[in-house]
């Protein structure tokens, strides 16, 4: 009896790939780039932006370009929500969101006409991004994201590589309402120093929004406070303080309280009422200073 030996034969092949040099690296000032708060524009304006801080590049060229190394973008969302529209620039000129391996008319050199000249190997450029951010946008919040930075040969030579990556974050705050008279004043007239027909005095702020708006409130004393927590102050008359309340209630001062302010005019009234603070009655002109400050959200 013959038998037929059966094997298993593995050929393996081993290419050997040779590591090619990035043919350019840029490394930026700052790795997230913080625009702050800003402003929430007009919906209906189209131009509405704001420009926020540069941010510094130095670029290693590592191999020779024919005629430029042009320069575009693009953009991952990382946290919160798409509020506003963020757009790099160079040079002067907005950068074109990036496509594989197609030039773009900004490129990165020593001159706004980079375009035209060659890059040499071993050298080292430098260039400025600044960042223009929409804010014609209903909604509001906090955006994080991330832009990856792209270099394309303006010939044939060569191919689309990244070159640098950072961070940004800015939030869009809804607009402020504004308010009419900013300074205001109530008169008592000529008063019974007893007080006896218990005065007070009306203040109705005028508040105009553009938009439902959450307001902290928060009045401060300008005179020395007595009772806080009773919106009760001191006047420039010896035995005589002033009490401030709204709806009834005193206003506590030194402490924010959350409003909601509608779209369109609002009225916010605060009560002014003369107390006696010794006996016997006061005699004489008096006056007193508060500041109401609006926090909005």
């Amino acid at each position: 009896m013959s038998f037929i030996k059966t094997g298993l034969v593995l050929i393996l092949l081993i290419s050997a790939f040779s590591c090619k040099a990035a043919d350019m690296v840029c490394t930026p000032s700052t790795l997230m780039v913080d625009l702050g708060v800003i402003q929430q524009g007009v919906t209906n304006d189209y131009n509405a932006y704001v420009e926020g801080s540069l941010n510094n590049f130095v670029c290693n060229i590592n191999r020779s370009f024919l005629v430029g190394a042009s320069l575009s973008y693009n953009t991952e969302i990382l946290s919160g929500l798409r509020v506003g529209a963020l757009y790099p620039s160079a040079y002067n000129t907005q950068l074109s969101t990036y496509q594989i391996n197609k030039p773009t008319n900004v490129c990165i050199g020593l001159t706004t006409f980079a375009c035209n000249f060659p890059l040499s190997a071993n050298t080292v450029l430098s260039f400025s991004l600044k960042y223009r951010v929409l804010t014609n946008i209903l909604g509001t919040g906090t955006f994080v994201g991330k832009i990856n930075l792209y270099q394309t040969p303006r010939v044939l030579y060569g191919q689309s590589e990244q070159i640098a990556s950072f961070y940004y974050t800015y939030t869009i705050g809804a607009r402020p309402c504004t308010v009419a008279d900013k300074n205001l004043a109530i008169n008592f007239g000529d008063l019974d120093n007893r007080l006896a027909d218990n005065p007070n005095r009306e203040l109705a702020i005028t508040v105009n929004c553009p938009a439902r708006t959450n307001v902290d409130v928060q009045l401060n004393a300008g005179k020395p406070i007595v009772n806080a927590t009773q919106g009760l102050s001191q006047t420039s008359l010896a035995g005589l303080n002033m009490q401030v309340s709204r709806n009834g209630y005193p206003v506590v001062f030194n402490q924010a309280t959350t409003q909601v302010f509608q779209q369109g005019i609002n009225t916010y009234r605060l009560n002014f009422s003369p107390r006696l603070a010794t006996s016997p009655a006061p005699t004489g002109s008096f006056s007193a200073d508060y500041t109401l400050i609006f926090d909005y959200k």
